[in-house]
């Protein structure tokens, strides 16, 4: 495995944004931007710890991420139920340094980028779908920005949201999310061959174990389910100020893994609504990737005494504050 596949594991979202809007002309019944809706939305991330802990420091003060960057996004309703819309999304996080049999890889920023093209329609009763097209890319630390390996993924989606609980001044206190998205990941020979020919030592028999540890071989096409499900906390019947909780397992398919990686991730966050054009967000993310992933450095503790290669660990978990404004404006 390359540091590349082990450092494609990291996943996280940014909260907030903010631009100074300007109030369109009164629009004609039957004009289309009448309907139309632009959020900007400016976002300050950094990260409060990483993947791994700095055990030889980060290079070139690579490890850090401190950033603000630009998210935007647009929505045009096309009848009472039934919408379009594009959104433009980054996450920013920081991998200290990643431990590969006993030596310390500084890492630094990773930047990733989601843009959306999708249709939205609601049936009524808190339930909505959703179907379109998403992509994900990737540039890391930062001199590696034109390397290959770094596709991201993409490919077609379904999605489901429903908001139901109990009704409170901001409406429905629960929302639940589902996406099944299908990745395009054919079989590449190139990126595929440390997967599928490189054998760790038996340490009981002698020889070469028939497959890795915890180990997958790589895979085809397939699809995705990343989920959530959040709690929003009513205060006091105000609609303008409330916190929110967030519970989601994140998912990723990138071009030079095997296989999907799998995160547990928590939101813990607030949001206050100064004006129906702005909107002020605050968000703690923690991230922790499932241990059980099938990647052979991950398990590879077990054979370390017979093999002679240190521990190792690429579970990524890592902590970022995100702050940021809305800025939404009509045609």
């Amino acid at each position: 495995m390359t540091g590349r596949s082990l450092l494609a594991k990291a996943a996280t979202f940014a909260v907030g944004a903010v631009m100074v809007a300007a109030t369109a002309a009164p629009a004609f019944a039957d004009d289309p931007f009448s309907r139309l809706v632009v959020t900007v939305s400016p976002v300050y991330t950094t990260s409060t710890n990483s993947g791994q802990p700095p055990q030889n420091g980060t290079l070139n003060g690579q490890g850090d991420t401190n950033s603000v960057f630009l998210n935007y996004s647009a929505n045009i309703q096309l009848s009472k139920a039934l919408s379009l819309y594009e959104e433009h999304e980054n996450a920013d996080f920081t991998l200290d340094t990643l431990q590969l049999g006993g030596v310390h890889l500084p890492i630094g920023a990773l930047t990733d980028r989601f843009d959306t093209e999708g249709i939205k329609l609601g049936l009524g009763h808190g339930l909505a779908v959703s179907a379109g097209y998403r992509n994900r890319s990737r540039e890391c630390c930062p001199a590696d920005a034109q390397n290959p390996d770094w596709v991201g993924y993409h490919g077609p989606f379904v999605g489901v949201n429903y908001a139901f609980g109990p009704m409170s001044s901001i409406g429905p206190i629960f929302d639940f999310d589902l996406m099944a998205q299908y990745v395009d990941h054919p079989y590449n020979a190139a990126l595929a061959a440390p997967w599928d020919s490189v054998l760790l030592p038996d340490p009981y028999r002698g020889g070469l174990l028939t497959t890795n540890p915890r180990y997958q071989a790589y895979g085809g096409s397939g699809f995705i389910y990343p989920a959530s499900i959040t709690l929003h906390i009513p205060i006091n019947h105000s609609h303008t100020f409330f916190p929110f909780v967030v519970f989601s397992r994140g998912a990723d398919y990138f071009a030079s893994d095997p296989g999907p990686e799998y995160y547990n991730i928590v939101v813990v966050g607030l949001v206050k609504v100064f004006a129906p054009w702005l909107v002020f967000h605050a968000a703690v993310v923690n991230l922790k990737e499932e241990s059980s992933l099938n990647y052979p450095f991950g398990n590879i503790n077990a054979f370390s005494p017979t093999v002679g290669i240190a521990p190792s660990n690429d579970w990524v978990r890592l902590t970022t504050l995100n702050l940021g404004f809305d800025f939404h404006f009509k045609g």
